[in-house]
């Protein structure tokens, strides 16, 4: 959702769908808590390969992209107290 700019509302209602259902909205919770930026980013890169699914969305998309998206993600879910 922080990878294509969803609205807050659309963001805010899926993670409390997710905390509701016991779903983990951040690293710490899938027992990658302090992951540094370095491995994150080979994650970022693993998903933006040349035949991955990322690059059907509308917008260009890169590695750097994806790390943003995913420590915004991360930031959020641990943040979050929605439900």
């Amino acid at each position: 959702m922080f990878l294509t700019d969803k609205s807050q509302e659309i963001i805010d209602e899926v993670y409390g769908f997710c905390e509701a259902v016991g779903l983990p909205t951040s690293l710490a919770k899938i027992g990658l808590p302090n992951t540094r930026d370095e491995v994150l980013m080979r994650a970022a890169e693993a998903a933006c390969a040349e035949d991955e699914t990322i690059h059907n969305e509308l917008m260009p998309m890169d590695a750097g992209r994806v790390l943003a998206a995913i420590k915004t993600a991360d930031a959020y879910g641990d943040d979050s107290k929605t439900v």
